[in-house]
């Protein structure tokens, strides 16, 4: 384990290849589940780039010089955030930040988490600076699909699911992640 990176065992981390791979349906799977149990934390974060609200929904009205840290409060909202709230997590947060910036936003959020509890999130860049208790990866691939490079998370992923045309099954990926003694867990190492 990277020393200089902190590890966050309560920190489920999803990632994928592509745009309406299951990043959000797994999240919300897991969100309704775990919420039951524990206080539950959804966290999206993302990275700035020109004209992403149309991907992430519109959270202010303009974009920030280095980060922003937005707490969601619409339950009923189309946005992923208001889905995770909905599907009960504590509370939700959007990170929004320039990669050179991504840690700064991570220590500020870090900060305003309650003890005990666990995060489900979905991000393709925070492990450039956190080590989460478990990284899930969701990779759709299929001839013709032309998808985001993850060759740098691929050795990094706890669980990896591959989709091809039809989606992956919610009910295998329950089953093979748990969250035991403080951390994050799988049973396999892909579906």
């Amino acid at each position: 384990m990277d020393n200089s990176i902190p590890y966050l065992p309560g920190l489920l981390m999803i990632a994928g290849n592509a745009r309406n791979v299951g990043k959000t349906t797994l999240a919300l799977a897991l969100i309704q589940h775990y919420s039951e149990l524990y206080p539950v934390i959804g966290l999206k974060v993302s990275s700035i780039y020109p004209n992403d609200d149309i991907h992430h929904g519109i959270h202010e009205n303009e974009k920030p010089e280095t980060f922003d840290i937005y707490q969601e409060f619409d339950r009923d909202g189309h946005k992923d955030t208001s889905k995770m709230l909905a599907a009960g997590a504590k509370k939700v947060f959007f990170v929004r930040s320039l990669d050179s910036h991504l840690k700064e936003a991570m220590t500020q959020f870090i900060a305003l988490l309650p003890k005990n509890c666990i995060v489900v999130c979905e991000s393709r860049s925070l492990r450039k600076v956190l080590i989460p208790g478990l990284l899930v990866l969701i990779r759709k691939e299929y001839d013709g699909f032309t998808s985001k490079s993850i060759e740098e998370l691929v050795p990094l992923a706890d669980l990896q699911i591959f989709s091809s045309h039809e989606k992956y099954s919610i009910a295998d990926a329950m089953n093979a992640i748990s969250f035991e003694s403080g951390t994050w867990k799988t049973r396999l190492s892909s579906i």
